[in-house]
């Protein structure tokens, strides 16, 4: 496998990627998921070690995230772009926390009927 010019790449839009690009890590534009997908093989083709993509772009990445999910190399994971994190399905944050070892997807929204009535704790 060929070695990646940079072990940690960022993929996502511009304006989300743009403040990692000073931390010396490959950031990489892309406006479709599509175009992420086909990016996210070649940086693994590269041997990059962790790619970090754009949650806005996960929900449509499951099968992608799946299928690396088998892999030590490389941990494919998202971060939140400039809108903040968004919701993700339940099989893409299994498959998140397997890679990462914690649970790094933001917490799904419950319903007021789910939510402990206010002032006692949930336990």
């Amino acid at each position: 496998m060929p070695t990646a010019s940079k072990p940690i790449a960022f993929v996502g839009r511009s304006e989300s990627i743009l403040p990692f690009s000073g931390l010396g890590c490959a950031c990489h534009d892309v406006r479709t998921s599509e175009e992420a997908a086909k990016l996210i093989r070649s940086l693994a083709q590269q041997g990059t070690a962790l790619i970090l993509v754009e949650d806005i772009f996960a929900g449509e990445l499951e099968e992608l995230f799946v299928e690396f999910s088998g892999r030590s190399i490389p941990v494919l994971s998202t971060f939140a772009g400039l809108g903040g994190p968004v919701e993700m399905p339940d099989r893409l944050r299994s498959v998140l926390r397997l890679a990462v070892g914690v649970d790094i997807a933001p917490p799904s929204e419950q319903s007021p009927a789910e939510q402990p009535p206010s002032g006692m704790d949930e336990r």
